[in-house]
């Protein structure tokens, strides 16, 4: 039997980050298949994105990405 798997996982954890030679940096949210409009996987998204959100507003991130200020995060 198939075990449905989401394609939004690790909701708690940032998949990708890059580091740009101007400071700045990138976020990626990595899915391993089709998103579609259900429920669990808008909530799934929507956790990711909230999750990847406190983790740049928080200390630890901006102490080690200084150069991450809003507008380049």
């Amino acid at each position: 039997m198939l075990e449905f798997e989401p394609p939004i996982q690790n909701l708690g954890s940032i998949d990708v980050l890059g580091a740009r030679k101007d400071g700045g940096v990138d976020l990626i949210v990595v899915v391993s298949g089709p998103i579609d409009a259900s429920a669990d996987t808008l909530e799934n998204l929507d956790r990711k994105i909230r999750a990847y959100i406190a983790e740049v507003g928080s200390r630890a991130f901006q102490e080690r990405y200084p150069g991450a200020v809003p507008g380049k995060r």
